[in-house]
């Protein structure tokens, strides 16, 4: 064998060795960036999955800031909308801090009759009871007729000033109605405009609703209180029946 022969082989080997060499460092190159590459992508999910759990965790604290944010607007009186669970609260007309005072203005109390025992009757056994001269309207509007006679008198065994009385119910043509109240005089004032009743002084006024109103006159006179009340008839009819009070069966 020459020289040159060897030479030659051995050139061969060293050649042959650098390229199995070579193959072995770019086997384990690929593998290192493959495992690097498999350590990213589980980075990044961890890091996916820590977001979604801060993001969650900043939802919660939003919700439980709103809901701190809702107990403080409630503490603090503002009115919530309606439809959002809470109640409306009244608005104070006067944009104050407290509601408006009531007014100090009173209604005036209407003297009310006295309470007793009530029983039906007629005008004879009316006149009979009674310690005063029972009175009757003389003049009546047309077609009026005497319905209802009542007698009120004290309960056994207690006094009443305001007893005994008597009711006298008087329909007009059926759609009308005077009621005519007699008893002992207490000197207590009436409610109403003051007017004059005949020669007496008394009062007037209207109560109920519209369309439906009563009239009321209220006086006293010879030792008696004596009160009308008309229903759908006119202050002119009503008051011509009460000037023409007098003595029953006279």
């Amino acid at each position: 064998m020459t020289f040159r022969t060897l030479m030659a082989i051995l050139l061969t080997l060293a050649l042959a060795a650098t390229v199995a060499a070579c193959g072995q460092t770019g086997d384990n190159d690929s593998g290192g960036a493959a495992s690097s590459n498999v350590e990213q992508q589980t980075g990044t999910e961890a890091q996916l999955a820590g977001g979604d759990e801060a993001a969650q965790q900043g939802l919660t604290g939003a919700e439980g800031e709103d809901a701190a944010a809702g107990e403080d607007q409630g503490d603090s009186g503002v009115v919530a909308e309606p439809g959002d669970g809470q109640q409306q609260q009244p608005v104070i007309a006067s944009g104050g801090d407290e509601p408006l005072p009531a007014s100090s203005e009173e209604e005036p109390v209407r003297p009310t009759q006295p309470l007793g025992v009530q029983r039906f009757s007629n005008i004879d056994e009316a006149v009979e009871a009674m310690p005063f001269t029972l009175l009757e309207p003389k003049t009546l509007p047309e077609n009026s007729s005497l319905s209802i006679v009542q007698i009120i008198e004290p309960v056994e065994g207690e006094t009443e000033p305001g007893l005994p009385a008597t009711r006298l119910i008087y329909d007009i043509d059926l759609q009308g109605v005077i009621v005519l109240y007699i008893s002992p005089a207490t000197g207590e004032p009436g409610t109403g405009e003051p007017t004059t009743i005949g020669p007496y002084e008394g009062w007037s006024e209207v109560v109920g609703a519209a369309g439906d109103e009563m009239t009321i006159l209220l006086w006293e006179q010879d030792g008696t209180r004596i009160e009308m009340r008309g229903r759908s008839i006119g202050l002119e009819d009503l008051m011509a029946a009460a000037e023409s009070l007098g003595p029953v069966g006279q």
